[in-house]
């Protein structure tokens, strides 16, 4: 395949041209006009029947819409309803989503639990849990341009540090699911903005949601200082797409959340520094330390627990 095949029409040198200039003129937008920055959140969950060993379709319990409901998958050529989805209000920060999103797992528990047999099912996140079905943790964000390089720093310093965490079983996910990449472009009720869909269901905690959503909040805020491109490189795409052991992706998932780290810290330091950035820190020095021990998260657990949802209500999380 030759990069600049010749002779080239005049024209096609004219596509091309104006496609550079449109790039540059996106990535010149976005550092001269930052939005209000909102961040929001689809996550798919499965229920699961323990005491039978069987998946159980969402569409039972929740309705389609809402801020907890249930989510499409085409089986054998048919449109079906299995999965749970969580869509909590948006929110310009961590900390306020993690409290939406708690109060979408409160709907959800008064829609299984007006059926004895559905506050008895497990809540299932992670990838792959149980091999069935493929899960995403689906970002929202609005405020800001979507352009391929902010793309690309969503994907080294958010979806490499969370592949280092996950639980080897639901790694084959990739690469049909959660390549790196995978945007929409969505109207979010005006405000614009878009979909990222690279990302797993990573609600196994309060805190392990907010550790990785301050993760996503400091790449954006970020996104002009930080240089590393990790997910461009061919060993890296092979090992993160060929869903191998975690332990491949731990160097640069550690460069990327130490790049991260460090442009807070300078950020601490220079005048005007937003509020909140000390928290953002704090969350993702935790993340950090996450990484360092070795822990994954395990997709056979049920998230209930670390969310503490029980029969008479959510605990605050």
């Amino acid at each position: 395949m030759e990069p600049v095949p010749a002779p080239l029409p005049a024209w096609v040198l004219e596509s091309y041209a104006a496609s550079w200039a449109k790039a540059a003129a996106e990535q010149q937008s976005a550092r001269a006009r930052p939005g209000k920055l909102l961040i929001g959140l689809d996550a798919e969950l499965v229920l699961h029947d323990a005491r039978r060993r069987k998946l159980i379709a969402a569409s039972r319990y929740l309705p389609r819409g809402g801020r907890a409901g249930c989510d499409a998958v085409r089986i054998g050529g048919r449109v079906r309803f299995p999965l749970m989805e969580l869509r909590p209000d948006p929110a310009p920060g961590p900390e306020e989503l993690v409290h939406h999103i708690a109060a979408a797992m409160e709907e959800a528990r008064l829609c299984l639990e007006a059926s004895e047999d559905g506050a008895a099912l497990e809540w299932l996140a992670g990838g792959l849990p149980l091999g069935r079905f493929p899960l995403g943790g689906h970002i929202h964000l609005s405020g800001l341009p979507l352009t391929s390089e902010f793309a690309r720093v969503l994907d080294t310093y958010v979806a490499l540090p969370i592949a280092a965490l996950e639980d080897p079983s639901g790694a084959p996910r990739r690469p049909r699911y959660g390549t790196f990449g995978d945007v929409r472009l969505q109207e979010h009720g005006g405000a614009g903005g878009f979909e990222y869909r690279t990302l797993p269901s990573f609600l196994f905690s309060p805190e392990l949601a907010r550790e990785v959503l301050a993760l996503l909040h400091a790449a954006a805020r970020l996104q002009h200082r930080l240089k590393r491109r990790d997910s461009l490189r061919d060993p890296v795409i092979r090992a993160y797409h060929a869903g191998r052991p975690a332990e491949e992706l731990l160097p640069v998932a550690r460069a990327a959340v130490q790049g991260l780290m460090a442009a807070l810290e300078f950020e601490a330091v220079s005048a005007g520094a937003p509020t909140g950035s000390g928290e953002e820190l704090r969350l993702i020095r935790s993340f950090a330390r996450r990484i360092d021990s070795g822990w994954r998260w395990n997709e056979r657990e049920d998230i209930r627990h670390a969310w503490a949802i029980r029969k008479e209500g959510l605990a605050k999380a």
